[in-house]
């Protein structure tokens, strides 16, 4: 604590834990949404508690909102791929073909970035490319072989293709890294 103040990062720690509770009561949603707004009066330059914002808006179906925050962040940072990824996530969920450009704008700005190769992956998917969506699968993994929904991803296409072997093999994979 810095004096009677939170410091910025422990509020945006808040509005995390504030978030995962939300998942099973909607008070905590308000609360989380609270925090982050403390995070930003309390640091009007700091991004991560815009981006989680937005993120929230988007887990809630919020698009407009989530919208509005990312590209506020992108106004504040052109090119920052956290908010690129969140702007193609909004896109996708409206069905906007403009998310395959924007989502492939986010792992161009970083490619370490798991979700962004994700978000990819079902976008090929979506439009039956599918050795597009394995080798964006691949990608994800690369950078982090724990992401449950890269394995996912195999798995759908194995499916799609009738492949019963590559299925089994994906969903022994996430589940080593995944028990439950």
């Amino acid at each position: 604590r810095e004096g009677d103040r939170w410091p910025y990062d422990d509020r945006v720690a808040a509005g995390r834990a504030y978030a995962l509770l939300g998942e099973e009561d909607p008070e905590a949603v308000r609360s989380a949404l609270a925090a982050f707004d403390d995070a930003v009066s309390a640091d009007s330059a700091g991004l991560e508690a815009q981006l989680r914002v937005g993120d929230l808006f988007l887990e809630k179906y919020n698009a407009p909102d989530a919208r509005a925050m990312y590209q506020d962040v992108l106004r504040r940072a052109p090119g920052h791929a956290r908010a690129l990824l969140g702007l193609a996530r909004v896109q996708a969920f409206e069905g906007d073909p403009a998310a395959m450009e924007t989502a492939r704008r986010s792992v161009a700005a970083n490619p370490a970035l798991a979700g962004g190769h994700v978000l990819l992956g079902r976008l090929h998917l979506e439009v039956e490319a599918y050795d597009s969506a394995v080798v964006a699968a691949g990608r994800a993994l690369a950078v982090d072989s724990s992401t449950l929904q890269g394995w996912a991803l195999l798995g759908a296409v194995a499916v799609l293709r009738g492949d019963s072997a590559e299925f089994t093999a994906a969903r022994a994979a996430a589940r080593r890294r995944h028990p439950r």
